[in-house]
């Protein structure tokens, strides 16, 4: 038996009949037999366990989560002591799609920004070709008139 192993049926034996029970959805006579150690319980039911008894959410959506935890309707992630609370994930999941649409938003005005400039500069260069030649055409007349 792996350390894995040893360590949920050391939690299988840890806990109440009742609790087995009530997390897995197995008879009574199942759960003293894992708590027994007579039978291994299914991978799933460990992970039930895992997940309602020590908050670990990656006993049930993957290793991915490893360290996250789920515990008094609070969230702890890996390196942070304090849980987040529900209204606060949704806070902090709001603010980053306001600031990821608020990014489009700044995105699209910028490349209007860049396209407006651009023309500018093209209405610029117009203006000056047309000054220069304006100019030019009246020392020319000038010139002719000067004759």
């Amino acid at each position: 038996m792996d350390e894995n192993n040893l360590q949920d049926n050391a939690r299988m034996e840890n806990y109440s009949t009742e609790e087995i029970r009530r997390i897995t959805g197995c008879s009574k006579q199942t759960a003293k037999r894992w708590q027994s150690g007579q039978h291994k319980p299914p991978a799933a039911a460990l992970a039930m366990m895992r997940l309602f008894i020590d908050g670990d959410l990656s006993a049930l959506i993957g290793p991915d989560w490893q360290g996250f935890i789920a515990r008094d309707g609070n969230l702890y992630v890996p390196g942070w002591t304090r849980g987040f609370k529900p209204d606060e994930i949704r806070a902090m999941f709001y603010g980053v799609q306001l600031s990821s649409s608020l990014k489009r938003e700044h995105d699209k005005l910028r490349a209007e920004i860049d396209a407006q400039q651009k023309t500018l500069a093209d209405i610029i260069r117009q203006r000056d070709f047309y000054r220069s030649n304006l100019v030019l055409e009246s020392k020319m007349g000038l010139a002719l008139t000067k004759s």
